[in-house]
Parts: C-alpha cells; structure tokens; sequence
C-alpha cells in the first residue's frame, strides 16, 4: 500500500495546474483586454474578452515559457495608461523571465533560492 501511495502522490506532484493569473491590455482604440493563466509546466492560456467591456467565452493556449515545471508567479507591470506593460513568470527554483507580448520570454536571470 505504501508503494501505490507514493506513486499516486508522485504523479498528482507532477500534475499540470494552474498557479497564476493576471490581466493584459493591448493596443489602443480598440484595446484588447484579456486574462492570462500560467500552469506549472510553464504553459500560457488566455481568456480574451470580446470588448473591454464583456468577457470572453473561450480559452486559447499561446505558448510555452521554457521548459521547467516548476512555475509558482505570473505578474504584469504598466506604465502609462497601458502605452508599455512586461510580464515577468518566476520558478521556484528561483528562474525569472520576462516578456511583453506573452509569446516571446526571456531568461533575464536567476534568484538564488536558500533552503533552510
């Protein structure tokens, strides 16, 4: 029984989940609004709304960060009535990517991460 129970709580440990999720604009007149989802293994979904002011139906994949599994933030920054934003996804290992169109990412560096 122990066996089988390390086997189920190892697989369920690799199961891809969803960890983060933030909002997006694009453009100007008209924007694009939308929400962004980050799994574990890296992998970005996007909920586009139909106008900035009615919500999506439909969920799309865009791509893959890298290839870890071990992906735990995903976060947005904006400056200037949504002119420039860059989104930055983070593993708990300690690797940081950054990217502005949610397609192309960038490893710009890593935190080392101290286990006590």
């Amino acid at each position: 029984k122990k066996n089988i129970d390390e086997l189920i709580n190892s697989y369920s440990n690799n199961a891809e989940k969803i960890v983060a999720s933030t909002s997006y604009s694009f453009g100007f007149a008209p924007t694009i609004t939308g929400f962004v989802y980050l799994t574990n293994h890296g992998r970005i979904f996007k909920l586009e709304n139909k106008t900035p002011e009615s919500l999506g139906k439909s969920i799309e994949y865009v791509g893959t960060i890298a290839n870890q599994q071990n992906f735990n933030s995903l976060t947005r920054i904006v400056y200037g009535e949504d002119i420039k934003q860059f989104f930055s996804a983070t593993t708990s290992s300690g690797l940081i990517f950054t990217s502005e169109d949610l397609k192309v990412w960038s490893q710009n560096t890593t935190q080392p991460v101290l286990e006590k």
